[in-house]
């Protein structure tokens, strides 16, 4: 996953931007209610020009796929509109390379004690944009994983 490709394309229509969203998160994830509610909390800066011709920079892709990482992770608006401050100030690095590991789910991280829901250590893992597994700091990665492995199973199987 390379964020800079989709920073060379901007300024978007806002379809545009959604088909962007929808290659990189999957379709129907950002719509334009979830758009301009995301603009309605200062999570993405207002877009650029009159109504009718909006644009919308790489930031406000950049603000959007953020926004869903740290919501993924558990962590409420409030906190992400003020997270994400840098990216409205053009400091896009502060994130970049963290939203291109989760988009690839190639992470494994500490959550940070304000995002648990409890004291316990834990660590959450991607595992596709749209699914992630948290596990105890103190466990075993790989016996934890295998023991979920059945009950996992089971949740297919009851969906089908």
């Amino acid at each position: 996953m390379n964020l800079a490709a989709y920073r060379k394309t901007a300024p978007y229509k806002v379809g545009e931007l959604l088909h962007a969203l929808d290659t990189l998160l999957g379709r129907g994830v950002v719509t334009i209610r979830t758009l301009r509610f995301y603009g309605s909390r200062g999570i993405v800066p207002r877009p650029l020009g009159a109504p009718k011709y909006a644009r919308y920079g790489y930031e406000h892709l950049l603000s959007i796929l953020a926004a869903k990482m740290l919501q993924d992770r558990g962590q409420k608006l409030d906190l992400i509109a003020t997270d994400l401050a840098p990216i409205r100030e053009g400091r896009f690095d502060s994130f970049e390379g963290e939203v291109e590991a989760w988009l690839t789910g190639n992470t494994a991280r500490e959550i940070p004690k304000r995002y648990r829901h409890s004291d316990r250590s834990a660590r959450r893992i991607a595992l596709t944009p749209h699914c992630t597994v948290e596990v105890e700091s103190s466990a075993d990665l790989r016996k934890a994983l295998e023991e979920a492995r059945p009950a996992l199973d089971m949740l297919i199987e009851a969906l089908r």
